[in-house]
């Protein structure tokens, strides 16, 4: 019997009788890659110091870690967190909330100029007693030329049927050294008409006495009776992130109003308050003003024209809303992120990744265990079952059951591996491309009773490598697709694992270590049972010869007992003499060590 090809990785599933020559019963630490029996390298420290969840940020060309179970996902430049608190992002070397939290509460209103109006009445003139008049009061500002209008109506009383309607101020606070002329309309045959205006005055009177007005000046166009309504905004101007407006004010029916209840923001990449107003000849809420925040704003004067601002800035945030908290499991795909709670999938806004709709979620039957994406859907797993939902915008998402039996374990067990995806499900690694869900370590090592600790898992040239520990320790679940499917495992001393600078990295008592770089690792080896054709035929074994570079202690096992010990250290031809009858069934072949084996080669004799 002749051994040269070792690349057939660990097989755990059939008998060991029934193995390929090429396959083994134990196969750890082994670089399967020639063909030979040789030591995989092992790890290098690179003496940065990590966190245990850690990844890569390659926009930052930065190493970030957590301490607490952390998920990664770099789009846009940014780095997005989530740890079953609250979603954050990572920038120049600083951790931000995602997202804006808006005002919770709407703005007060109120005359922007404290101004009282009072009538008396007269014997004299031709306004009808009994009789409403609706007036305007212009107030103008001289230095600006800005004019505050305020509605009032007044009835005249019945018992002076020919009164003289006057309006006195009796007070106007003026906020500064500007002066200012007063102007009296009334409405007149459907339309406003100047009655009276003078400069202003203390106890300043204006006179209005006769009915008949409509030869008179009418008010000037910048004058509006519409209903106005407002909000405002927190906003960052650096990035471009807007929160969610504040609820809608009372209805104001003048302009100059003075706006007051803004609130502060606990959010420190808020720079800017945008102020809004819809109404009069304005169909949207438009940006009166961006205004600085140094603090929470004490009150805002509007007194901006419809025309001014027209063309302004359209709210559009009123999506903008802060993701729930306690997300897991940040994903990436079709310019969107998604994140899990529960029994919920949530995701933001196409491109806006800072704004989450209360109504972006989809619901499942089970607690989601992870998140997944694929050509044609995003995949969604609870523990026993496989969602895809397809679309690739909110309002196109289908849901769709792909697997009524194979779940997911572990987010973190989750890799894009050659177009299809790869997660651990309680029966091992499985596999799907969105279609048909494969368990494709079944083959190879059976059900996979997977009561472990899962810690991480990555790819790295078409390699899998899922991080788990047992009551032996640490290790690495290898599953191999660079030539033909095999699986390996791997003995290692860390716990978490990621691939980045197309190196494998993992975490080791908080300091990062490149694996696969450093010294060769001791590895382990146990042949098939070889029955060299004939399991039922007893055999006579003869010499074994062994080509070897490096230190090996060698087991050989007839029928499952120990036959010979052997110790190597050398590089050499070594002819083994088997002790005693040296007779049975079948043949198996135990060895560890540092090094290679290139070849082994034994006879054997049938009865």
């Amino acid at each position: 019997m002749l051994l040269q090809d070792f690349s057939g990785g660990v097989n755990t599933r059939i008998a060991p009788h029934l193995l390929p020559k090429n396959q083994a019963q134990e196969y750890i630490n082994i670089e399967n890659s020639t063909g030979s029996l040789k030591s995989l390298k092992g790890p290098i420290s690179t003496g940065i110091p990590v966190d245990t969840y850690f990844t890569y940020f390659y926009a930052d060309n930065e190493w970030v870690s957590k301490l607490n179970d952390t998920d990664f996902v770099e789009y846009q430049d940014n780095l997005y967190m989530s740890d079953g608190t609250t979603l954050k992002y990572r920038k120049n070397l600083t951790d931000y909330s995602l997202g804006i939290a808006g005002p919770s509460t709407k703005l007060e209103i109120s005359d922007a100029l404290d101004v009282t109006v009072s009538m008396s009445t007269s014997t004299n003139g031709t306004l009808s007693g009994g009789t409403t008049y609706d007036y305007v009061l212009g107030i103008t500002n001289d230095t600006t030329g800005k004019t505050t209008y305020k509605p009032a109506s007044y009835t005249v009383t019945v018992d002076n049927p020919n009164p003289l309607a006057s309006s006195g101020l009796l007070s106007l606070v003026i906020v500064s050294q500007a002066s200012y002329t007063i102007s009296l309309y009334r409405k007149y045959g459907g339309k406003l008409y100047l009655v009276d205006t003078a400069p202003y005055s203390a106890g300043l009177v204006l006179t209005d006495s006769d009915v008949n007005i409509g030869t008179n000046a009418t008010i000037p166009a910048d004058y509006s009776d519409a209903v106005y309504t407002y909000c405002y905004t927190f906003y960052d101007s650096v990035k471009g992130v807007e929160s969610s407006p504040s609820p809608i004010s009372e209805e104001s029916t003048r302009l100059n109003t003075k706006l007051t209840g803004f609130e502060a923001t606990t959010n420190t990449e808020v720079d800017s308050l945008r102020i809004y107003r819809n109404g009069g000849a304005l169909t949207n809420y438009t940006l009166i003003e961006e205004v600085p925040y140094t603090g929470v704003l004490s009150e805002y004067i509007d007194n901006s024209p419809d025309i001014d601002i027209a063309g302004n800035h359209i709210l559009d945030s009123f999506n903008n809303t802060v993701p729930l908290s306690g997300l897991k499991y940040i994903s990436e795909t079709y310019a969107m992120l998604f994140a899990a709670k529960d029994d919920k999938l949530y995701y933001s806004e196409i491109a806006k990744p800072y704004a989450w709709p209360a109504t972006n979620f989809i619901d499942f039957d089970a607690t989601i265990t992870g998140i997944g994406a694929v050509s044609n859907g995003i995949l969604v797993f609870t523990k026993y079952k496989t969602f895809i939902i397809t679309g690739n915008t909110p309002g196109g998402f289908s849901k769709y059951l792909l697997s009524g039996s194979q779940g997911c374990l572990s987010h973190k067990s989750i890799q894009f591996v050659d177009n299809n995806i790869l997660w651990l499900s309680t029966d091992g690694i499985c596999s799907t491309n969105g279609g048909e869900v494969k368990v494709i370590s079944m083959p190879l090592l059976g059900k996979l009773d997977f009561l472990v600790t899962v810690y991480s898992s990555a790819v790295l040239d078409n390699v899998y490598y899922l991080s788990y520990s047992n009551a032996l320790g640490d290790k690495l679940l290898v599953l191999d697709f660079r030539y033909n499917l095999m699986a390996r495992y791997i003995s290692t001393q860390g716990t978490h694992i990621v691939t980045t600078l197309d190196n494998l990295y993992q975490n080791y008592n908080g300091t990062l270590q490149k694996l696969l770089y450093g010294d060769d690792l001791e590895f382990t080896y146990k042949s098939p049972m070889l029955t060299d054709g004939k399991y039922s035929n007893y055999k006579t074994y003869k010499d074994m010869y062994l080509k070897y570079n490096g230190v090996f202690t060698i087991n050989i096992y007839i029928d499952a007992i120990l036959n010979t010990t052997i110790s190597l250290n050398g590089n050499d031809v070594y002819n083994l003499k088997f002790k005693g009858l040296s007779k049975g069934y079948g043949l198996e072949i135990e060895i560890t060590g540092t090094g290679e084996i290139e070849e082994i080669e034994y006879n054997v004799i049938g009865r």
